[in-house]
């Protein structure tokens, strides 16, 4: 998860792919949006 930190930003359009590591970034995206510390992501699944 230390790749969403590193990559991801407020306001990005993210690619959230497929499988188990997608699935555990997806949940640590949905928890930085609740608690305010990501904004504006688009998820795009592919």
């Amino acid at each position: 998860l230390i790749q969403v930190d590193e990559f991801v930003k407020s306001g990005m359009v993210v690619g959230l792919g497929s499988g188990a590591a997608s699935g555990l970034a997806v949940q640590y995206l949905g928890t930085r949006l609740r608690r305010g510390s990501l904004t504006g992501i688009v998820g795009i699944p592919s």
